[in-house]
C-alpha cells in the first residue's frame, strides 16, 4: 500500500467505504427475505389446510344429512328390521323395495356417491343401489369391525 499513489488509495478507501455497507444490506436483505418467504410458505400451507378441512367438513356433514335420510326412509327401515328379525332369505320383498329406495337416493346424490348400501351384522351387503355391490362382505375391514389400523 506505501508504493500506491495518494489517488489510488484514496479509491481504494472509498470503494472500501461503499463496498463494505452494500454488503452488508445485501446480506441483511437475503437474510430478511428468505425469512419472509418462509413465513409466507407457511401461512399458505396453513391457509390450504384450513380450506380442505372445511371443504372436508362440508362434505361429511353432507354425508351425514344423506345417512340420516336414508335412516327415516320407511323402505329401509322395514327392510333392516325384518332381515334383522327373520334373516334375508325371508326378506326378499322388503329387501327389493329397500334397494329401488336406495338407487333412487344414489341416483340423485349423482357422483358424490358411488352406492348405498344395507349390511347386515355379519358385514355381508343385503341391499344395495348397485347390483355387483350385493352379497359383498366388509366384516374384515377395520372401519366395520372397530379395531383401528396398525
Amino acid at each position: 500500500m506505501k508504493n500506491l499513489k495518494l489517488g489510488t488509495k484514496f479509491l481504494a478507501g472509498g470503494l472500501l467505504v461503499l463496498a463494505i455497507p452494500i454488503i452488508i444490506i445485501g446480506v441483511v436483505a437475503v437474510y430478511e427475505s428468505s425469512r419472509s418467504i418462509s413465513q409466507m410458505g407457511k401461512e399458505d400451507t396453513t391457509n390450504i389446510a384450513e380450506s380442505l378441512a372445511a371443504a372436508l367438513d362440508v362434505g361429511m356433514y353432507e354425508q351425514i344429512v344423506t345417512i340420516r335420510n336414508i335412516s327415516y326412509s320407511n323402505s329401509v327401515i322395514i327392510a333392516a328390521e325384518k332381515v334383522a328379525q327373520k334373516g334375508e332369505k325371508n326378506s326378499q320383498n322388503e329387501i327389493i323395495f329397500a334397494q329401488k329406495e336406495l338407487t333412487k337416493i344414489k341416483n340423485h346424490a349423482g357422483d358424490r356417491l358411488s352406492s348405498v348400501n344395507l349390511i347386515d351384522k355379519k358385514g355381508i351387503f343385503y341391499a344395495s343401489s348397485d347390483s355387483k355391490m350385493k352379497g359383498a362382505n366388509v366384516a374384515a375391514r377395520d372401519y366395520f369391525n372397530g379395531s383401528s389400523p396398525k
